[in-house]
């Protein structure tokens, strides 16, 4: 997900691009961060590492092989599912999830975390997409509340709200 890719000139410094994304999947991920309400810098950000702070959450993002959808994720906590009942809340839930909103508890190699496929459409979708992960995220309990963005600072990617 965070392979390095060409040197990005920034400030005088050259940063790595981490992100392993074409123009068009930047462009995207660029248009999103800034109606989720980041400022250019931080959409620049988000385009190079490929994650959107949500303040406690990160929703990182990874495109498929051949580009046709995104991989969003939001790290739970390495103890996420060490109590039972939340262990068995997310088995319960990950059916309905899965069914209606294309996304799923997982235990990955850095740990548990919630996934959502994301198909290619517009920026709009995608910032949808991460606002709505969000909120799962703050909805189970990941971490901490996910703050709206007239409450709060943003940090070096981006930031969201929850969207019915």
């Amino acid at each position: 997900m965070n392979a390095t890719l060409d040197p990005l000139e920034r400030g005088g410094k050259t940063q790595r691009r981490e992100f392993d994304a074409s123009a068009k999947v930047q462009g995207l991920v660029i248009d999103a961060a800034l109606m989720l309400g980041a400022g250019a810098a931080q959409a620049q950000e988000a385009a190079r590492t490929g994650r959107f702070d949500l303040e406690p959450h990160t929703i990182a993002v990874a495109t498929d092989a051949d580009e046709q959808a995104l991989v969003l994720s939001v790290d739970l906590g390495a103890g996420y599912f060490l109590e039972p009942a939340r262990a068995q809340a997310a088995l319960i839930a990950n059916t309905h999830l899965f069914v209606m909103a294309d996304t799923a508890f997982a235990l990955g190699l850095s740990g548990p975390a919630l996934l959502r496929r994301w198909i290619f459409s517009d920026a709009q979708s995608l910032a949808d997409g991460i606002r709505q992960l969000g909120a799962f995220a703050q909805t189970f309990g990941a971490l901490g509340p996910v703050h709206s963005l007239s409450g709060s600072s943003l940090s070096a990617s981006s930031a969201g709200t929850r969207q019915e």
